[in-house]
């Protein structure tokens, strides 16, 4: 969790006002630190499908050449969300493995790889059905005499989806190959594309029925992406589509689908460096908007991009590695409304290594991306979480005389919007119930501060409509924190507000309510409780009929000034001695309409105690001046 520091801002007649920093937010995304997944003396690498999640279980697959001079595809998972880790496990034992994807559904997960088994590099499955604790025997997919490479394999429900560029006729084409009883059989290959160039690193997307697959394909003299479907679970497929078209080179395509929005991004030189560009389909993958490039840079050749994405109902999540800034990176991007547009970079690394191939995968609100990284002298896998949505504390605010709640879906940060008023006897209490909900997607925590009692007015809050626990030395001297509240959820809190028996006729106070998103300080919302003393409590009497005026009364040792504004205005209230000098500043704020008051202690400016005699009390603001004079007792 971040950490957060706190200031209070109290102005003279009782109204808290919170601010926050804090770090780890940006955009309505908090991100958690990097953790280091593998420390081992051999070389891990990434690619763009090696992570994979459901629920709060992540799981990782990764090559490693710490058991012998090949790599192995090796695996790990996190229960918790990312928080810990369970041991490396080395889940193929032989072979050189050069390329690896993952796929999940429930607790079954899903893993092809090419390595050379047994003689030649063939593409190879196994799988896990209790969630990564125990993994099958190996199968190979492919058996023939040549070069099987960059398999991608999707899952939905029983029938797992595997795609692949192989050389058995001579030159790369794609092949597909499915099983419909969850990776125990396997259909027999099949052979996707037939063209005069050769297809390369295809990625798979599967919702349903309808299979999506992308690749990088030379027919046209040059590297451009293609796609092709199938919308009977692979048994027939739809043409090719050639989805660029330029004279540069378009490589390493990644593809991503929610219901019938289907996202593609790659890796694209037409602009002379590479860049990244973006391109959508609303339906289903019968047609294609323009493409557009989701990255601008044009520096020096050496950039690695090799491009991730995820989908998350209407939010797309990209990421890439990249070394625009002169040093290498990894940068996220995201699309809240379906690709139609972007925010800004964010770069998700901060140290002066390499790092490239990484890969994201996301489940809700939930962010999980791996990469390759070596800060440590070598390549490691490291692993980083984040949330990605709207951070939005909504408070409600009614009175105890009225039944609905004002407030709803308006957030402001000075209550002016949102005041409920009421009318009470001195010594009694005015009572408020308030309600805070979580309005944004991601469940959080929500802190909650506000107005504290002075000399004339007891402020008290309680976690609950009725009874309840004290939590007023929180809420008005530090911050109170809800449950986690998953969206839409809320809870209540009651206000007390007494005004001093002493306390004349039409005085007011104001109490300020202010939730905040935990994770962003920009993220607030404030209710008012406005009280005014009355001999007839209520609601009608809440807002009385004022002029501007100004009194100063000695009280038992100070000095109780009541003044009242018939408007909200700018206005000065301070002490002068006989001669006019001002001794003593009381405030210089916006007022509310109404009547307010102020007990002032006999001390100046410099924090002394002032000789008896008279004084004047002046009241100031752009139309009006009023002065009111007293004699002050010790």
């Amino acid at each position: 969790m971040a950490k957060k520091s706190l200031s209070i801002k109290l102005s003279l007649w009782g109204i808290i006002i919170l601010f926050f920093a804090a770090g780890g937010a940006l955009n309505g995304q908090i991100w958690e630190a990097s953790k280091r997944l593998t420390n081992a003396s051999g070389n891990s690498y990434t690619y763009n499908r090696s992570v994979a999640v459901c629920g709060d279980s992540v799981h990782v697959i990764w090559t490693d050449s710490r058991s012998s001079s090949e790599s192995r595809l090796f695996y790990k998972h996190s229960t918790d969300a990312g928080a810990n880790w369970n041991s490396d496990m080395d889940i193929t034992g032989f072979g050189d493995v050069d390329f690896a994807s993952l796929a999940i559904s429930g607790s079954t997960l899903h893993t092809a790889w090419s390595g050379n088994h047994p003689g030649n590099r063939e593409i190879s499955y196994k799988r896990s059905t209790d969630n990564g604790a125990t993994w099958t025997q190996y199968d190979t997919l492919t058996e023939n005499d040549s070069t099987s490479r960059t398999p991608n394999i999707a899952v939905s429900g029983n029938n797992v989806h595997v795609v692949w560029s192989d050389n058995r006729d001579d030159k790369y084409e794609l092949y597909y190959k499915r099983s419909t009883n969850n990776g125990v059989n396997w259909d027999v290959d099949r052979k996707d594309t037939n063209s005069t160039g050769e297809s390369f690193t295809p990625a798979i997307a599967v919702t349903g029925d309808t299979i999506h697959v992308v690749w990088s394909d030379t027919r046209d003299g040059n590297n451009e992406i293609y796609y092709k479907r199938s919308t009977n679970n692979g048994d027939d497929w739809g043409n090719a589509v050639r989805l660029t078209n330029n004279d540069s080179a378009s490589i390493d395509p990644a593809i991503a689908v929610s219901g019938r929005n289907v996202h593609v991004v790659w890796e694209d030189k037409r602009n002379g460096e590479a860049e990244l560009f973006y391109i959508r389909s609303v339906n289903a993958g019968t047609t294609w908007a323009a493409d557009t490039a989701l990255t601008n840079d044009a520096v020096a050749a050496g950039r690695h991009l090799k491009p991730s994405i995820a989908v998350s109902d209407t939010s797309v999540h990209v990421v890439w590695g990249d070394d625009f800034s002169g040093t290498s990176h990894i940068y996220y991007k995201r699309s809240r409304h379906n690709g139609t547009g972007w925010e800004d970079n964010i770069k998700l690394t901060d140290n002066a290594s390499t790092k490239y191939s990484p890969s994201i995968a996301c489940r809700d609100y939930a962010l999980h991306i791996v990469w390759t990284d070596e800060r440590d002298g070598n390549p490691e896998v490291y692993y980083k979480s984040g949330l990605s949505g709207e951070l939005q504390p909504d408070n409600l605010i009614k009175n105890h005389y009225e039944h609905v709640y004002i407030g709803d879906g308006i957030y402001n940060n000075d209550g002016l919007n949102q005041v409920e008023e009421q009318s009470t006897k001195p010594g009694d209490p005015a009572i408020y119930h308030i309600r805070i909900t979580n309005d944004g997607d991601i469940p959080e925590k929500l802190l909650v501060g506000g107005t504290a009692s002075d000399t004339m007015w007891k402020i008290a809050y309680y976690d609950s409509l009725s009874g309840g626990t004290d939590i007023t030395s929180l809420i008005a001297y530090n911050m109170w924190s809800t449950p986690t509240l998953a969206s839409g959820e809320f809870v209540e809190i009651r206000a007390e507000v007494t005004p001093n028996a002493s306390i004349p006729k039409d005085s007011t106070f104001a109490v300020l309510v202010t939730t905040r998103s935990e994770n962003d300080t920009t993220k607030l919302d404030v209710v008012k409780a406005l009280t005014v003393t009355s001999e007839n409590p209520g609601v009608k009497e809440a807002t009385p009929d004022l002029s501007y005026s100004l009194s100063a009364t000695p009280v038992d040792g100070s000095v109780l000034i009541a003044y009242s504004v018939p408007q909200t205005v700018q206005a000065r209230l301070v002490i002068c001695d006989v001669s006019g000098r001002v001794i003593k500043n009381l405030l210089d704020e916006l007022l509310v309409s109404g009547a307010h008051h102020i007990s002032w202690n006999g001390l100046d400016d410099a924090g002394m105690k002032l000789p008896k005699g008279v004084y004047f009390c002046k009241l100031n603001t752009e139309t009006e001046s009023l002065s009111d004079k007293f004699l002050l007792l010790n």
